[in-house]
């Protein structure tokens, strides 16, 4: 008995239901009950009948304009929507789109970020395995560089240490001795006026016991002893300094022979004999200071071990 009351009930609600929304069809239209029922709430605000006193002349003319639109031939839509209200609609729709583009854009910047720091991250492993091998390459070129100087040190302390580097030691310091007696002897007679270790060179004007065949008796024995020793010690010095030495002891004997002694031993010389023996003092002392310098390398290099010490040339490349 109860489900059939409200069966009815319920009957009499759909009924009352129906009937409310055909009159309200019919009233307004088809166009603008759609309208008002599936527009926003301005729009139904603004399709509504003016609200106020019933007898106003306002609300009279809407009622008659609004509910009898075939009378009067106008779009009832066009008739509802005023201008103000759709400036109003239109501004606030193009500042809903304004705000949705901020953030659009906002949210590319913030993507693109992203994809720059993701960029970054992934940089980051291949600089860290660059540098670490960098510096493993670094570690093992200066490694090896100590390896080879502590392997060079270690063959000059053993050559130094034989019998043969003894000798050789020796031959080297008694050459530098003979030769530097030759240096001194040729400076008394060329130019007298330097000191011992003073650079030799020849004066612009001889002096008087320069042209005296006397004085070039001292310079032709120490030049005489040093070829001696070297004839003798030739056999323990290497290949490069041995012909070196020979050459020099050629260009030696070649100047005094054929520019000095014609000289010293004609008082009637010429000024061309002059300037020959001048060119060939010239040769002499051009020569002299590299053997000299030749000897001192080598007497040092096998006489003398320099041990490696880690610094900042190691570094160097």
């Amino acid at each position: 008995m109860d489900t059939v009351i409200v069966t009815l009930v319920l009957l009499v609600l759909l009924v009352l239901l129906g009937g409310a929304a055909y009159f309200f069809v019919r009233e307004t239209g088809w166009e603008n009950a759609r309208l008002w029922l599936t527009g926003p709430k301005q729009v139904r605000r603004i399709m509504s009948p003016p609200r106020g006193t019933s007898n106003t002349a306002e609300t009279t003319a809407f009622t008659e304009r609004f509910h009898n639109p075939r009378d009067t031939g106008i779009n009832p839509v066009h008739l509802a929507l005023d201008d103000t209200a759709l400036r109003n609609l239109r501004e606030e729709l193009h500042g809903e789109l304004t705000r949705a583009a901020g953030l659009t854009r906002d949210f590319d910047a913030r993507l693109t970020r992203m994809e720059a720091d993701l960029s970054l991250s992934k940089q980051i492993p291949e600089e860290l395995g660059k540098s670490v091998q960098e510096s493993v390459e670094k570690v093992e070129t200066r490694t090896r560089k100590q390896l080879s100087r502590l392997e060079s040190d270690l063959q000059a302390a053993r050559k130094a240490d034989s019998p043969y580097g003894q000798r050789r030691a020796d031959a080297l310091a008694e050459l530098y001795g003979h030769l530097a007696q030759v240096e001194s002897a040729l400076a008394a007679v060329i130019n007298p006026m330097l000191l011992p270790g003073e650079p030799l060179r020849v004066p612009d004007e001889f002096f008087e016991g320069t042209l005296d065949s006397e004085n070039w008796n001292e310079v032709g024995d120490r030049a005489y002893s040093f070829g001696d020793v070297f004839n003798r010690e030739r056999i323990v010095l290497d290949p490069d300094l041995a012909d070196k030495i020979e050459q020099f002891i050629a260009t030696f004997r070649q100047a005094l022979t054929t520019t000095v002694s014609p000289v010293v031993q004609n008082t009637n010389r010429t000024s061309m004999q002059i300037h020959q023996m001048r060119s060939g003092l010239t040769t002499i002392i051009t020569a002299l200071p590299p053997l000299r310098r030749e000897l001192e390398t080598d007497y040092r290099a096998i006489s003398a071990v320099t041990f490696i010490s880690v610094s900042d040339e190691d570094d160097a490349p």
